[in-house]
């Protein structure tokens, strides 16, 4: 488009498909990248070297990578890019600001409630407990270790291993045991009140 003209456009995990400089698509100045839920994918401008594996899930070599930030970036090196995120990553939120610069406006839970948009939120801690099988355990230590590597293709293989373990998860009797301790948790509630 030579002139004029929106063009909205959706992008999910922008990644080359080989090496680590994504193509430039345009080095125009009046492109705009609204990011939503701004964190984790789009941090990750430092290389990480990460383990390349077999099929037989054999690690064979090590490969380098960066975060999506940084191909987004090299794709479109002039964008103006701006973020929304409600739930930073680190306690102190270096990152987003790092990323996208100062602040615009911050509207958190207390200015919410304050305004009457949302109702007071308390935090309760509750526990129910997971008899896992043996199947369920070692679904658990593969996810951990795929988590920890980091690495798109293996983060990709670990859902399939997230579905089996959410099954295992909300099985009928783990339901029941959570529903029951939510009802009598509620009861005893209403009790007080």
């Amino acid at each position: 488009m030579a002139s004029g003209g929106i063009v909205f456009s959706t992008m999910q995990k922008f990644q080359p498909e080989s090496g680590n400089v994504f193509p430039t698509l345009s080095e125009r100045r009046n492109i705009i990248v609204i990011a939503d839920e701004a964190h984790r994918t789009q941090y990750g401008f430092d290389a990480k070297n990460v383990d390349v594996k077999d099929a037989s899930g054999n690690v064979v070599g090590k490969r380098t990578v960066y975060g999506f930030a940084k191909y987004l970036r090299d794709a479109l090196p002039n964008a103006t890019y701006l973020a929304f995120t409600g739930t930073p990553i680190e306690k102190a939120d270096i990152n987003t600001p790092a990323v996208f610069g100062d602040y615009i406006d911050i509207y958190d839970a207390a200015q919410a409630v304050e305004d009457g948009a949302t109702v007071p939120i308390y935090y309760e801690s509750r526990l129910a407990k997971i008899d896992l099988p043996e199947e369920g355990k070692r679904l658990i230590k593969e996810l951990d270790g795929d988590l920890e590597a980091e690495d798109f293709d293996v983060a990709q293989k670990a859902k399939g291993k997230r579905a089996r373990l959410e099954a295992l998860i909300g099985s009928a009797p783990r339901i029941a045991t959570i529903a029951k301790d939510i009802v009598t948790h509620f009861e005893a509630r209403q009790k007080v009140w």
